[in-house]
């Protein structure tokens, strides 16, 4: 039980980080377009990467969380995620720029698309995240 709740806690510091960054990072002279969909796998140690993600550690459960880097006030989101996945922890909304689920573990890749919009200019974009399974400290 101190595992879950050192996870959650993980995760709502992370979370809030990610919106702090991501409305940090962009400010009222960002283009339309310019936005980067980017994804962790939580407790990986890795930072957010665009294109691919992946676990770095073995575990029972995973967390990924899916951000659109640069997204501006007043922007809509739809979300496309996988139907192997174990449930939604926060997000995936059209009023999130963040989706984050829960996958169990086992060799599997998520790829998750949002297509966000502004007005009438729409844009989409594509990450995937890899869950590997581990023997051990190593990957089977």
């Amino acid at each position: 039980m101190t595992r879950i709740r050192r996870t959650l806690t993980f995760l709502a510091a992370a979370t809030a980080l990610t919106m702090g960054f991501t409305v940090g990072t962009a400010g009222p002279a960002a283009a339309f377009g310019g936005e980067s969909l980017q994804c962790k796998v939580l407790d990986s140690g890795a930072g957010y990467t665009e294109g691919y993600c992946q676990n770095g550690i073995g575990g029972y459960s995973y967390y990924i969380d899916f951000v659109l880097f640069g997204a501006q006030p007043g922007y809509s989101f739809s979300w496309t995620i996988p139907t192997n996945y174990r449930r939604i922890v926060q997000g995936c909304t059209a009023l999130t720029n963040y989706c984050m689920i829960e996958v169990g573990r086992g060799a599997a890749e998520r790829t998750v698309s949002v297509t966000y919009s502004n007005g009438t200019q729409t844009a989409s974009r594509t990450v995937t995240a890899g869950i590997e399974p581990w023997c051990g400290t190593q990957w089977c």
